[in-house]
């Protein structure tokens, strides 16, 4: 089963200088395990929670982004409810850029017409 995240960061493309995806598991469970990882380097991150909110470590996620643009990532979610063993939702697959998004954005205020 798919887990449903907010936000819904599954199939997208991250710029490898974007601030970290942390996501809020809407899932109900006592205790979460989150690794985010490449199929071909070992170096993830891997969270534990008892709360359903995951924050990422900015650090961490630099380095991870840094290292690996232009390749697929996977996270995999685990949850455990109350009396229950650790099961593991659907692997989510995304792709970080090769390339960085701008460090700014310009808007234009437009009155209506």
């Amino acid at each position: 089963m798919i887990p449903e995240i907010f936000p819904d960061y599954t199939s997208t493309v991250i710029p490898p200088n974007i601030a970290p995806v942390n996501i809020t598991i809407n899932e109900k469970a006592d205790k979460y395990y989150v690794s985010i990882y490449y199929s071909d380097n070992s170096n993830g991150i891997r969270i534990a929670s008892r709360n359903n909110k995951i924050t990422i470590p900015l650090r961490k996620w630099k380095r991870f982004l840094s290292s690996n643009a232009g390749s697929s990532f996977f996270i995999d979610i685990y949850f455990k409810a109350k009396g229950g063993g650790w099961e593991k939702f659907e692997t989510i697959t995304n792709t970080v850029a090769a390339d960085k998004i701008d460090s700014y954005v310009v808007f234009r205020l437009i009155n209506p017409a």
